[in-house]
């Protein structure tokens, strides 16, 4: 079969990518929720550059809320007077108001604000625009002229453009020489990262607060802004005679801040204390230290009171608004503005980076690595990226990608690079299967032949041996004379036929030799053919998504089994069957009935019966499990039933001994031993001689101690401690332990000999999430210990017993008697409900039952028919006891409840109580419904109709109205 290029599959991936690339950033670049998510981004290479320090000839005066208490709110004008003078007086450069002198307050005050603005000169002021054009100034022809700035290349760019302005009040307008916006325009996502340098209003375009500072600090009479494009972006440039000032902006003409950190990282002033150090004269001894040096600075003088003009910013949450003009001043001067690159640029880096991974591909491609390689080095190549981009982009060369429109397309490239690797796989291997099959069918072909050649060469031998017999006869059989003649004649023939018929067997024998060659072969070739559909399918398998597992779901399959084991409690508390779970001090079920109602054995009814069995003997045993969960009960458990029960039990801690004295312990020492052995001692061993002892937390014991247990384990002797002499001890020993031994026995901390030699009969304690059938029975057992000792009366609700069943108890029993100690202890009502439980208990029953109440109604139904077919049982047997005896009158139901309707109800109730009242009662009349048709049969059946109070007794047990038992009865063939 002719097998399709290498370089065709390699030419279309990467054609494929280079396309799918160029649409996907064109998309994703119009997209304002991924522009979102990249500002987000941009947020925190912020952060995780760090606070630096801005330019030094941008000087903050903040207007804070020590200002405003000290000299009054709003704040009065001539305090500006005094600040512009002062400011003027240490020669600063500029001085900027981010402030609103929008409305008059005192006439005086606001002429000599104009005056004094329009004598100083190099003062800057702002205006504003407005979002309503009605509530707007009307614009004038003279003050478009006046503030307005002239654009070089105007069609490189469009600027924001504005629905209306508002000017300074008119009796500023003639005396404020230079004005600057100090409108925003936030983000997708709310934050303000972005100044825009002009806002374009009608025909005229106006400067930003910043830009006017940046105009009047470098004496700019007539300034020009010139745009200028290109493939990396957009360029703002002031130009001057000395001075080409070039700012990187977007295609709106707004900047992107490099925030420095927050606003004190500029070091404010407060405009009350720096107006008061200014007004000092002559300057005390040492006031100059305290002094800025305003000279040939910019002031920029703003508002940062609390709640008024803050945005969200990478640094702060409130950031205030002159802090974003005191950035952007600082990041012109200091040339650190960021370049944000269009979608050209970011498509261009796009493809480099695809053409690296894809380069990378090529070559592990062709080398055939494994998947985890490609996996690493796509993920090691983001990483090493981003990196590149933060360290040697960001932090050097002060431009910021579109990261999130470049990773995304390269991860959606690179799976699709690993995609159609794998469907370039699967085809070859077809293609391969495909030619295997072909030979396979060749091989097939020639072996027919060979079989057709085996057997004409075998008839020809058959034919020839046939012939020399028939040649061999005849001349038998021919006269003397003849002889001689014929047998000249024949004995050539004989001999070329023997030679025939050799040569016929050597080309036999060779045929068969090659169908056994062509044989193998094609076996070879259907094993690769097999192992070739094998890997098909274990890829599809791996890429496939895994079937659904065919169980039911975990948190149903809990709370069917807490509805089953809860229904079998309140059978069991109303029969009054509670002694018989408590056995040798443990608190358990022995049995349970499953869903058909056959009693079956609960695992600790089988560890009671183990127990039974195993205390007649003097094995050694291994009790583990779970902290909490009656390890030492069990072994108390075993002693008391065994014939040592008369001599001691011995129970040693092994983790809650000291390394140094756990021999002594065990063992005991003779005085001198050690350093304080001032007598002799006897040890567990030799106490317990005769008993049982009981090794707690066995897994703790170290490796020297442990040889030294097996040796008493094997030779029934030991050694004291400083002793040479030998102690016969006969000790039954069980040990408990909550450590997987097997692990610590692969990991050489627990020695393999002396765990087989205690595993030899093993009790593996369940936990109690396993068992909760037994949570309502401990509850009750730990709730009348409390009673019968403090001569109390309390109790738990059936809802509170039901949500401890559907807790997980990860201290196991421990916790639970500490629980019902606690709510004995802190509660004063004589019911405790499931409201007073802890919060983690209550969540854990909302969770399994509020979230499952779809199919937990099913299985509270089948609960339900289950109480149903006792019920009607037991009455049932009454009535043939009735009958059969013609007894006039009968117990009609149990006597706890007044019918069955009632019974029902109150059964539902105690089974859940996040079901509503009208389902249950809808159920119960349902369940009602049925059992009348049911009994009706049943009557029928048995013959019993003689009972003179028959309906009486039906009407009473179910809990029907009169009316409906009459109609009910025309429909029989019952009489009275």
């Amino acid at each position: 079969m002719k097998q399709e290029p290498v370089t065709k599959p390699i030419i279309i991936l990467l054609l494929a990518g280079i396309g799918f690339a160029i649409g996907l950033c064109f998309l994703l670049q119009q997209v304002p929720l991924f522009n979102g998510i990249n500002d987000l981004i941009l947020d925190y290479f912020i952060y995780f550059n760090g606070e630096r320090l801005p330019n030094e000839s941008v000087k903050v005066i903040q207007v804070d809320d020590s200002t405003v208490t000290h000299l009054g709110r709003p704040l009065p004008r001539r305090f500006y007077n005094q600040m512009m003078r002062r400011l003027a007086k240490h020669q600063v450069q500029t001085q900027a108001f981010d402030l609103y002198f929008f409305n008059p307050a005192n006439p005086v005050e606001d002429a000599l604000i104009a005056f004094l603005t329009d004598s100083i000169r190099h003062v800057v002021h702002s205006f504003c625009f407005e979002n309503y054009p009605n509530l707007a100034d009307s614009l004038d022809v003279n003050l478009a002229e006046k503030y307005a700035i002239e654009i070089q290349n105007y069609d490189n760019f469009s600027p924001i453009k504005a629905p209306g302005v508002t000017f300074p009040h008119p009796i500023f307008r003639s005396h404020f020489p230079n004005l600057g916006a100090i409108t925003y325009k936030d983000d997708v996502d709310g934050r303000l990262r972005r100044i825009p340098l002009v806002i374009q209003y009608e025909d005229y375009c106006y400067p930003t607060l910043s830009l006017a500072t940046l105009q009047d600090y470098f004496r700019l009479e007539q300034p020009a802004l010139r745009i200028e494009k290109n493939f990396w972006g957009r360029t703002a440039i002031l130009d001057a005679p000395n001075l080409n000032l070039r700012i990187p902006i977007n295609s709106n003409g707004q900047v992107l801040l490099n925030f420095y950190g927050v606003l004190d990282v500029f070091r404010p002033y407060s405009f009350s204390q720096l107006l008061k150090l200014l007004t000092i004269e002559p300057y005390p001894i040492g006031i100059n230290s305290l002094l800025p040096d305003f000279k040939n600075k910019i002031a920029l003088i703003g508002n940062t009171e609390s709640n008024t003009d803050r945005h969200p910013a990478p640094f702060s949450a409130q950031f205030p608004g002159v802090g974003f003009h005191a950035t952007l001043l600082s990041n012109i001067l200091n040339n650190e503005c960021l370049r944000e690159w269009p979608w050209q640029a970011n498509l261009l880096i796009t493809l480099i980076v695809v053409l690296l991974f894809y380069l990378a591909f090529f070559y592990c491609w062709l080398r055939r690595c494994a998947a985890w390689r490609f996996w690493l080095i796509f993920f090691s190549g983001i990483i090493i990226f981003n990196l590149a981009a933060f360290f040697i982009l960001f932090k050097v060369f002060k431009i910021w990608l579109a990261l999130w429109q470049i990773n995304v397309t390269v991860s959606i490239i690179f799976i699709g690079m690993i995609i159609y690797e794998k469907a370039i796989y699967i085809k070859k291997l077809n293609q391969k299967i495909c030619e295997l099959e072909e030979q396979i069918f060749t091989r097939l072909a020639n072996l027919d032949q060979i079989d057709k050649m085996i057997h004409s060469r075998t008839e020809q031998y058959k034919t020839i041996h046939y012939f020399a017999s028939e040649l061999r006869s005849v001349l038998r059989q021919s006269e003397v004379e003849q002889q001689d003649h014929l047998e000249k004649l024949f004995l050539g023939i004989l001999d070329n036929q023997e030679i025939i018929k050799e040569q016929l067997l050597k080309e036999i024998d060779q045929l068969k030799i090659e169908k056994e060659h062509v044989q193998l072969e094609k076996e070879k070739l259907e094993f690769q053919k097999n192992l070739y559909e094998r890997w098909i399918d274990s890829d599809k398998e791996i890429h496939s998504p895994p079937a659904a597992p065919a169980i039911e779901p975990e948190p149903t399959r809990i709370a069917h089994e807490v509805l089953l084991a809860f229904q079998h409690f309140l059978n069991q508390s109303r029969k009054g069957l509670m002694d018989r779970t408590v056995y040798q001090g443990m608190v358990a079920l022995a049995t349970i009935p499953n869903e058909t109602g056959i009693l079956q054995k609960t695992p600790m009814g089988e560890i009671f019966d183990q127990i039974k069995l195993v205390s007649m003997y003097d094995s050694t045993v291994l009790i583990t499990g779970e902290p909490g969960t009656g390890k030492e009960l069990v072994a108390k458990a075993i002693h008391e039933l065994s014939g040592r029960r008369r001599k001691p039990l011995v129970t040693i801690n092994c983790a809650a001994i000291p390394e140094n004295l756990l021999e002594s312990e065990l063992f005991g020492h003779v005085r001198g031993a050690f350093t304080h052995a001032l007598s002799d001692r006897i040890g567990a061993f030799e106490r317990a001689d005769g008993g049982t002892i009981f090794l707690d937390e066995i897994g703790e014991l170290k490796l020297d101690l442990q040889a030294k247990l097996l040796r008493i384990l094997q030779e029934k002797e030991l050694q004291k401690v400083g002793s040479d002499k030998t102690i016969q001890v006969n000790v039954r020993v069980i040990a408990a332990t909550n450590k997987d031994l097997d692990l610590a026995v692969q990991k050489n901390i627990f020695r393999s000999d002396l765990y087989f030699r205690l595993n030899v009969v093993n009790f593996n304690l369940p936990p109690l999430r396993s068992r909760r059938f037994d949570v309502p029975f401990l509850i009750q057992f730990f709730m009348k210990e409390f009673n019968d000792k403090y001569h109390q009366k309390k109790t738990f609700a059936s809802e509170a017993i039901l949500a401890g069943m559907c807790y997980d108890w990860p201290g196991n029993i421990r916790m639970l008697q500490h629980l019902v100690e606690k709510m004995g202890v802190l509660t004063s009502a004589d019911i405790i409900q499931c409201s007073m439980l802890p919060n983690e208990i209550q969540a854990a029953y909302q969770k399994l039952f509020q979230n499952n109440i779809a199919p937990l109604w099913q299985d509270i139904e089948s609960l339900a028919r289950i109480e149903c077919k006792r019920l009607m049982s037991e009455f049932k047997a009454k009535l043939q006891i009735a009958s059969a005896s013609s007894a006039p009158e009968i117990d009609p139901f149990h006597p706890d409840s007044a019918d069955c309707y009632e019974y029902l109800c109150n059964f539902l109730q105690d089974l859940t109580t996040l079901i509503p009242n009208d389902s249950k009662e809808e159920l119960a009349r349902k369940l009602i419904v049925e059992m009348q048709d049911e009994l009706f049969q049943w009557c029928r059946q048995e013959k019993i109709d003689k009972l003179s109070n028959l309906y009486k007794m039906i009407e009473k047990f179910l809990g029907r109205s009169r009316r409906q038992i009459d109609n009910w009865r025309t429909q029989t063939s019952l009489s009275e």
